[in-house]
């Protein structure tokens, strides 16, 4: 166990070195994509797991569309975040 003279000392050490900081979120373009196709093939997988098996209809539809846009560089969800101002 720690004791209160370490504790203090390793929170003194994180501050300093800027670890105990929070930053903002800055992700660029296509770290948002994988972000957001990530997250909707994990939501449609629970969904068909839980609700109805329909949903991983979705999660195949997402994956359609990451293949197509690694063949064609055009993505749907690129262009909306685009517009949304998603920084390249």
């Amino acid at each position: 166990m720690r004791t209160q003279r370490e504790t203090a000392c390793y929170a003194t050490a994180a501050v300093e070195s800027g670890k105990g900081k929070t930053q903002a979120l800055s992700l660029n373009l296509n770290e948002w994509l994988r972000l957001i196709a990530g997250a909707f093939v994990l939501l449609a997988l629970v969904l068909g797991a839980t609700v109805h098996p329909y949903w991983n209809y979705f999660a195949a539809f997402v994956a359609v569309n990451l293949l197509q846009s690694a063949f064609t560089g055009w993505c749907p969800m690129m262009a909306f975040l685009r517009k949304l101002g998603v920084e390249e």
